[in-house]
């Protein structure tokens, strides 16, 4: 039910012209777990959330979750936020 309460907001926010609110996620757990990621960024698309954003720490690589997270995901945006480049 709050799904369509919020869909309906939005129709009537963009009926009068005026910019809805975007709020994004920063994702950053201690212990790294890759189905967490995924899980979270799929759970993140499904409530409307605009971005879903992925720090790199030393020790994985990024680039492939996120491609991972774009596969599994249908309309959030994603962001590396912090990419170490001296550790590839």
């Amino acid at each position: 039910m709050r799904f369509a309460v919020g869909h309906a907001r939005g129709i009537a926010v963009q009926a009068l012209g005026i910019e809805p609110e975007r709020i994004g996620l920063l994702a950053f757990w201690k212990n790294y777990d890759r189905k967490l990621y995924l899980r979270a960024v799929q759970l993140a698309d499904d409530l409307g959330y605009d971005s879903f954003w992925v720090p790199e720490a030393w020790g994985y690589d990024i680039f492939s979750l996120v491609t991972e997270m774009a596969v599994k995901t249908k309309r959030i945006k994603l962001g590396t936020a912090i990419v170490n480049a001296f550790s590839r």
